[in-house]
């Protein structure tokens, strides 16, 4: 979680309006609503124009610190707004937090992402804008290692399996081991939950390998704690 915090002592056309919260609120919350609009349309130059730079971004393992970075890389779209909100106002700083669901689509899949996110604007040159936002959610993983049964068939399992077209996971064995790294991540340790289900200390998604008609590991299924699944190919 990242909050940025600034301090400035030249007068603004905004700074009578900024000890009033309520309307400080309204304010920051139409700001956002125009940066939601510009994500669903993904319209990055519409997003970085309501940022200042250098922002800085976290979450899930990911971390930038460029509004241009971001909004070029914009989420999912929403399938629940922004609710339960939750704002502070501190000086020319304003802090607000909400929930939302959003999803992106996988080879044909439909995959939700329920998340909270901690967003804080700043009074730039008399305009509010974000400077930094924080996102994610539960990434600690109760699950305990069992014993290992299918190590014979691990370098069936290696290979680079397809996300989308930006992003690919590659599995690997390494001393008996199962590991996989994603696209611009180091390498995770997979360890069985199951006879057939693998985890991540850092993840609470379970991965079953599945085969094709003639026997061979042609995708993995990936396994949400809510329930949603969907398949990601190997490709090689």
């Amino acid at each position: 979680m990242a909050v940025c915090f600034t301090k400035c002592s030249r007068l603004t056309s905004q700074d009578s309006v900024s000890i009033n919260p309520d309307s400080v609120k309204k304010i920051i919350i139409t700001l956002n609503g125009e940066m939601m609009q510009a994500m669903k349309e993904k319209s990055p130059n519409k997003y970085q124009a309501l940022c200042v730079d250098s922002l800085l971004t976290v979450g899930d393992n990911m971390f930038m610190s460029s509004a241009y970075a971001l909004s070029h890389d914009l989420s999912a779209g929403l399938t629940v707004p922004a609710h339960d909100y939750t704002f502070r106002l501190i000086g020319n700083t304003a802090i607000l937090s909400y929930l939302s669901v959003s999803y992106d689509i996988v080879h044909g899949d439909s995959v939700f992402d329920s998340k909270r996110t901690l967003k804080t604007f700043v009074l730039d040159s008399g305009k509010w804008k974000m400077a930094a936002v924080a996102f994610g959610t539960r990434d600690v993983n109760y699950f305990t290692p069992v014993a290992e049964k299918h190590q014979k068939e691990y370098p069936q399992y290696a290979g680079i399996y397809q996300y989308d077209a930006q992003n690919a996971d590659t599995v690997f064995v390494k001393d008996g081991k199962l590991y996989d790294a994603t696209t611009g991540d180091k390498p995770d340790l997979n360890f069985p939950v199951s006879d057939s289900e693998y985890m991540t200390k850092g993840n609470l998604f379970k991965v079953v390998y599945g085969k094709d008609a003639k026997g061979r590991i042609a995708y993995y299924t990936e396994i949400r704690s809510d329930g949603q699944r969907w398949k990601v190919p190997k490709v090689k």
